[in-house]
């Protein structure tokens, strides 16, 4: 898989659960911090166009997973989860932990969530 197809996975179980509005938000939210450790995440862009919520991938995320980009999207993901733990406590990181393309990734590491839950 794609890193662009991970993060549109992740972006529409978000969206499935909370609606594209609070994930939009919350997206905004962990992309303005992770992309200061991470300024490959600069180029990632969320906007409301209309009615609906849009997003631009960087165009290296049409690569496999397993490199670089995989990097930048579990970094982003690193800067999400805590957020989506104290909002929602641990049922929606639990739904993402599901996914197995995630995981095979590597870019949701169990020993984080394990973090993001117990704190």
């Amino acid at each position: 898989m794609s890193t662009a197809d991970l993060f549109d996975l992740v972006w529409n179980d978000l969206a499935d659960l909370m609606g594209t509005a609070a994930v939009a938000a919350l997206m905004k939210r962990a992309l303005r911090q992770a992309s200061m450790e991470t300024p490959a995440l600069r180029s990632l862009s969320i906007a409301k166009e209309d009615l609906e919520y849009r997003y631009d991938l960087p165009d290296s995320w049409q690569e496999n997973c397993k490199g670089e980009t995989g990097r930048s999207l579990h970094d982003l993901l690193a800067a999400l989860g805590p957020l989506l733990v104290q909002l929602t406590g641990p049922v929606v990181v639990r739904r993402l932990q599901r996914l197995a393309p995630l995981r095979i990734c590597n870019v949701l590491l169990p020993d984080e969530v394990s973090a993001w839950l117990s704190r």
